[in-house]
C-alpha cells in the first residue's frame, strides 16, 4: 500500500513508533513483552496494533519482527494463568481490514522493518 503524508497517517505515525519504543522499553509492558519473548524467542521488535482492556484481561494484537501478528490475552486477576496467545496469518489478519486499518498495518510494518535494519 502507498503511503502518502497526510495528517492521519503521521498521527498514526507517531502512536505506532510510541508504541514500537513502548514494547521494547516501556516498564508497563514488561510482561507483554517477556510473555512474547517466551512464545516467540525470535522476538526482537514490534507495534501493538490493536488493544481491548477489558475487567479480567489485557487483549493484544501485535506485529512482530518478521511481520507475523500475534494476538495475546493476558490476565489481569491472576497473574499466575498462561496468557491465551495465537498466531494470525497476516493475510487474513489484512482481509476483513477496513482502509484505515490497512493504512495502519502498512505504517507498522514499516517502522518494524526500519527497526530491524
Amino acid at each position: 500500500m502507498k503511503l502518502g503524508i497526510t495528517k492521519t497517517e503521521n498521527d498514526l505515525r507517531e502512536e505506532l513508533t510510541k508504541s514500537y519504543e513502548s514494547l521494547l522499553n516501556d516498564v508497563s509492558n514488561f510482561r507483554l513483552r517477556t510473555e512474547l519473548k517466551k512464545f516467540y524467542p525470535d522476538f526482537k521488535c514490534g507495534c501493538i496494533l490493536h488493544n481491548i482492556h477489558e475487567q479480567y484481561e489485557d487483549i493484544y494484537v501485535v506485529l512482530v519482527n518478521d511481520f507475523k501478528i500475534i494476538s495475546i490475552e493476558l490476565s489481569r486477576v491472576d497473574l499466575t494463568i498462561d496468557p491465551i496467545i495465537e498466531f494470525i496469518e497476516l493475510s487474513k489478519y489484512k482481509s476483513g481490514l477496513k482502509k484505515s486499518k490497512k493504512i495502519k498495518l502498512a505504517i507498522a510494518t514499516e517502522i518494524v522493518e526500519n527497526g530491524m535494519k
